[in-house]
């Protein structure tokens, strides 16, 4: 069953095309790995199937689960089952990553959280605000574990292994691993 697919995209911020006719078909349970040089739109292409508002679809459709969902807002392709970890997420202020964690635990029923936790080593920074002052590698391990709260259909994750320690690049490995076994197109 394909799950996503892009039929001639282009990704467009401002008036600047940045992505250009773009298809691809992924399918449940696939793995696609995406290269390219620094600035070739690799971001911009997972920022415009996420939905998010920077970017736009300035042509071709997007669908999910054969479900046109070029025009629909970010919340509603996360309620569908596709979640982003950003290359590099935002540091917020006030906010508690435990308070994050539980809120996706509601939200997706997730029964996980005290493995996840371990898998990916990140009890010490529960008590910590989200992503301020982390280092690159419990950056990387915090948005894991927030994506594998959500037990996506799809997990869109941008340079999983940029800035990580070879301990943390394990645990980030065994997450996607932990992922695909359960199915999630990556």
């Amino acid at each position: 069953m394909t799950l996503l697919e892009l039929k001639g995209v282009s990704a467009c911020i401002g008036e600047r095309e940045i992505v250009k006719d773009i298809t691809l078909q992924v399918k449940q349970g696939e793995i696609h790995v995406i290269m390219g040089p620094n600035g070739s739109g690799k971001s911009t292409l997972l920022s415009c199937i996420m939905g998010l508002p920077r970017v736009r679809v300035c042509r071709g459709r997007i669908y999910f689960q054969d479900v046109d969902i070029t025009s629909k807002p970010p919340y509603e392709r996360a309620s569908m089952g596709i979640a982003l970890a950003h290359q590099t997420p935002p540091s917020i202020r006030g906010v508690k990553f435990a308070e994050v964690g539980r809120a996706l635990v509601k939200k997706f029923g997730c029964s996980d959280f005290t493995f996840m936790t371990r898998v990916l080593n990140v009890g010490e920074l529960l008590n910590r605000e989200l992503f301020v002052g982390y280092s690159g590698g419990e950056k990387k391990r915090a948005e894991m574990f927030l994506v594998m709260l959500q037990a996506p259909k799809l997990a869109l994750l941008d340079e999983p292994d940029s800035g990580v320690d070879i301990e943390s690049l394990d645990l980030i490995a065994n997450a996607i691993n932990y992922l695909s076994d359960r199915g999630s197109s990556i």
